[in-house]
């Protein structure tokens, strides 16, 4: 009977033990040659802190394709800097006094001070400072607006402040109208002016084609007094001229009529010379 027992709770645990969960799958590790089929250029070093910032972007966009984990974008990173730059790193590990860097943030920190020295900061953040829509689209201020508000975040560090500097940039015209709003979302200020530029722009198109109209039916109104049937334009300088010329007598100007008369009254009728007719040597 305790055989019996044993038996039947022997196979009772049996069925509640559960054998052990499977081991988790190893994450696929991802091999430069998987990288490098997203394109990221290599870096040999520059003087142009332009090119420095472009490879950064470039190297961040193929990092978001491949889902890289911070290890391999760090591993993928090192790999990609050749020449010079290859070196500068190389140096940047050797003099770091057992400083570990594991990671693609601490290898763009010093990245950036070595390629973008403080003078470049500095001149960036002022020109972000300056910024203007001016003849700009909207969406072309905020792209200049998001490339250099990076150098000068303490001045747009939360969503409002970001918001407002957007705003003060506006052309005149769009920030007149957003300022009764009282928006504070950087998103839904940048997505209204979007509308409102395009808004005026068409109606800044619509006024050009309305002032070409104008302009042809004026230039064709007047071919209409300038064709072969038109009568001959009269230089008025000319006639002035030609009425001075032929003016008679007694239109011309009062000093030149009283001389005219005195010499016309002292010719002689037997010779016409000027004198009297009495004084003319060839009465005799």
């Amino acid at each position: 009977m305790r055989a019996v027992v044993g038996l039947v709770r022997d196979q009772r645990q049996s069925q509640h033990q559960q054998p052990p969960p499977p081991p988790p799958p190893q994450p696929h590790q991802r091999t430069i040659a998987e990288f490098k089929r997203t394109g990221p250029p290599p870096f040999e070093g520059t003087t142009d802190p332009d090119v420095a910032e472009k490879w950064i972007d470039e190297m961040e966009k193929a990092f978001d394709v491949m889902e890289c984990t911070e290890e391999e974008k760090l591993r993928f990173a090192t790999y990609m800097l050749q020449g010079s730059a290859y070196n500068w790193w190389k140096g940047e590990v050797r003099v770091s006094e057992g400083r570990n860097f594991d990671t693609w943030d601490q290898l763009r920190t010093a990245f950036f001070s070595k390629y973008f020295p403080r003078s470049k900061v500095l001149e960036l953040e002022r020109q972000f400072l300056r910024l203007k829509q001016g003849t700009m689209t909207v969406d072309e201020y905020e792209m200049e607006f998001d490339k250099l508000s990076r150098f000068a975040a303490k001045f747009v560090d939360d969503d409002e402040s970001r918001a407002h500097r957007f705003q003060d940039g506006l052309q005149y015209h769009i920030r007149k109208a957003l300022a009764p709003l009282h928006l504070t979302s950087y998103a839904e200020v940048v997505g209204r002016a979007k509308s409102l530029d395009v808004v005026c722009r068409e109606g800044g198109d619509q006024k050009k084609g309305h002032q070409k109209k104008r302009d042809r039916s004026s230039r064709s109104g007047h071919s209409q007094f300038t064709g072969k049937n038109s009568k001959p334009k009269v230089d008025s300088r000319a006639l002035v001229a030609s009425q001075t010329v032929s003016r008679p007598p007694h239109q011309q100007p009062q000093g030149t009529s009283a001389s005219a008369a005195s010499s016309d009254k002292r010719k002689c009728s037997i010779c016409g010379k000027a004198h009297l007719s009495i004084e003319c040597w060839g009465a005799t």
